[in-house]
């Protein structure tokens, strides 16, 4: 258990570290306010910003469908799972280059599946998955060029640290916001500008949903997650 957290610490890592981030339409942390319970609001209400930007997906962005399966070496395979082609491990800390070297041994690009659903990725996003449950963990992650955006999306069985409340220590801050009727009683945490949003499924109780980014989700960002929530279905 604890080798798959230092796993997903190093990925975190390295995808704050690489990815460039979204100047210009990635919202305005500035400029959020508290999420109250009456759900979606207008943009620049409940963590989301209406500054326009695009929809999540990229244009002409790099190709993530499909993982190596070639033969490539494991330093590919981390490039392609991080979200990052320019990621070179030789230019990163000994130990998370260790760790990013093998985690093609648990976790692949593949089939938004995992915990008994499957979702539909939008266009250019793919999913981080592991290849079979590890630890009693098991989910997936969709996300897109990290230099595009840093929103993520997972579900995935519960972690033994708890809701994200929990480990930031600021249960007490959350707020309600309506996604979608498959995922209730989701909330959202403003924690120094960055967004969390959790949930768990409304039939399979081992379904976590954790929404990440460093920003405001764009009004544009907010309706892509609706989206993807909703074509959330058993698998």
């Amino acid at each position: 258990m604890r080798r798959i957290l230092v796993v997903f610490a190093a990925l975190a890592l390295v995808a704050a570290a690489c990815g460039g981030g979204d100047d210009d339409g990635t919202g305005d942390a500035g400029g959020q306010s508290t999420q109250t319970s009456a759900g979606v609001a207008d943009a620049g209400e409940n963590g989301v910003s209406d500054d326009g930007a695009g929809d999540g997906s990229t244009d002409g962005g790099t190709d993530q469908s499909g993982g190596s399966g070639d033969g490539a070496p494991p330093d590919d395979d981390a490039a392609e799972i991080i979200g990052n082609p320019d990621l070179d491990l030789d230019a990163l800390p000994d130990w998370v280059a260790d760790e990013l070297d093998m985690i093609d041994d648990m976790i692949s690009i593949g089939e938004c599946e995992a915990v008994g659903l499957r979702a539909t990725a939008p266009e250019n996003w793919v999913c981080r998955v592991f290849d079979e449950p590890v630890g009693g963990m098991d989910g997936f992650t969709m996300f897109t060029d990290s230099a595009t955006t840093d929103l993520t999306i997972s579900i995935a069985t519960p972690t033994p640290i708890g809701a994200p409340c929990e480990l930031m220590q600021a249960c007490d801050e959350v707020e309600p916001i309506a996604l979608s009727d498959k995922f209730p009683d989701t909330t959202l945490l403003d924690f120094m500008g960055a967004i969390t949003i959790h949930g768990t499924h409304v039939s399979v109780d081992d379904a976590e949903l954790v929404i990440t980014k460093m920003s405001a989700l764009t009004t544009d960002e907010l309706e892509l997650v609706q989206t993807v929530l909703d074509s959330v279905e058993p698998g």
